[in-house]
């Protein structure tokens, strides 16, 4: 196929998008017929003033991104701008259609491949199923919009944790009864494993038009813990292989299935590791600078349900010889987590690194808790949200990828 067009000097002849295919099985009967010999390729066309191939190759990217999805296809809309455009349909080989727009009015083929790239990343990101959540950020905590049982519920965003919670004082508000429940003993930050009602199936999570089902939900006293707006806790069980985008700047989270490109300008890639048994568990490399003559390196816990800074374990802070720091504040929480109590210290750091990149410069933690989570051997250190909100942050779960930019 072959598209001729009279052009001026500063006038082109581009493909700016598409329109319909018929069905995946015609797709596939073009590509295996021209892969054979038997004609020419259902993309191929050249114009008279100017070969296209790169937009040629472009438009072969979306085709193959369409043919993921089943069934026959709707129309895709054409964007138009407000320059003046004719269209013409070009009947193609093996029943695929598409729209060529000849633009008489703009003068750089720059502006167009510009248009085109933005199109074809707000197509991907759709059928990449993407799902933007506008969050409140109260209390250094991400609060998310969420029913629960068609009940309105706000969830904090939780990277630390696995599991659903649900507030006990806001389950006997909503009047919501759940038939399957018992107990079990329940161990998170704090000194104690606690005796906690579960919920075993029939919780329902709706956000913007998704659906989670959780199959065992404890119920516990989070308001004591993080004050009245918190209804629950969202964690990562149900979030296993997204990627999930975190703009502090314009309070918005993103889930998708996958990036539709890889982050590279002002963003730093740091690997991370994840375990698929342990969903709520993100695990990277720091560095931190105690004093000019006191550096601490090991794996951090990246934990954007923390509404603190830097906080050492008390493993850490036992091997490292934390409790030797003369210039320090003692803290103590009566509802320190899930656990209980929790108490610790505060002192002053250098700075926290990772890799090349600064992450924090100021006050940090450590903790005397004897058991629950800060007092793990698998990590150094729990960052949390006092950090993150100074940067754009993405965790791509299924490359265990971590990419940072700071917010300026």
């Amino acid at each position: 196929m072959q598209c001729h067009c009279k052009t001026s000097q500063k006038t082109f002849c581009d493909v700016f998008l598409f329109a319909v295919v018929p069905s995946e099985s015609a797709l596939s009967s073009g590509t295996a017929a021209y892969k054979k010999g038997e004609g020419t390729s259902p993309l191929q066309w050249h114009c008279s003033r100017r070969p296209r191939e790169k937009a040629a190759q472009r438009l072969n990217l979306v085709l193959s991104a369409l043919k993921w999805l089943s069934g026959i296809w709707e129309p895709f809309f054409c964007a138009i701008s407000s320059h003046r455009c004719r269209t013409k349909s070009l009947e193609m080989r093996r029943n695929v259609s598409i729209f060529i727009l000849i633009n008489r009015d703009l003068p750089a083929y720059a502006d167009m491949k510009h248009l085109f790239s933005t199109f074809f990343i707000l197509l991907l990101g759709a059928l990449l199923h993407a799902q933007e959540h506008n969050f409140e950020f109260i209390s250094n905590h991400i609060y998310l919009n969420a029913e629960v049982n068609g009940k309105p519920a706000r969830l904090v965003f939780d990277t630390g944790s696995a599991d659903v919670y649900l507030d006990s004082t806001w389950l006997s508000e909503s009047g919501i009864k759940y038939a399957q429940m018992g107990n079990a003993m329940v161990r998170g930050a704090g000194n104690e494993a606690k005796k906690t009602t579960l919920i075993f199936s029939g919780v329902n999570i709706s956000m913007n038009g998704k659906e989670y089902s959780p199959m065992m939900v404890p119920i516990i006293d989070l308001r004591v813990i993080l004050g009245d707006k918190a209804d629950g806790i969202f964690g990562l069980k149900d979030l296993k292989g997204k990627v999930i985008t975190i703009d502090y700047k314009n309070s918005k989270l993103t889930l998708s299935d996958k990036l539709t490109t890889d982050p590279a300008e002002g963003f730093t890639r740091i690997p991370i590791e994840t375990d698929t048994n342990h969903p709520g568990r993100i695990l990277f490399a720091i560095e931190v600078t105690v004093t000019p003559g006191k550096v601490i390196s090991g794996k951090a816990l990246l934990d954007i349900g923390s509404g603190q800074a830097l906080h050492f374990t008390s493993k850490a802070a036992a091997k490292y010889e934390l409790d030797k720091i003369q210039d320090k504040v003692y803290f103590h929480h009566e509802h320190g987590g899930v656990g209980g109590e929790s108490a610790g210290y505060e002192f002053g750091i250098d700075k926290v690194t990772t890799g090349n990149l600064l992450l924090f410069q100021g006050k940090a933690r450590y903790s005397t808790d004897h058991s629950g989570a800060m007092a793990s051997d698998e990590y150094i250190a729990v960052l949390g949200n006092e950090i993150w909100q100074h940067f754009t942050v993405i965790i791509d779960l299924s490359k265990s990828m971590l990419f940072l930019k700071e917010n300026l």
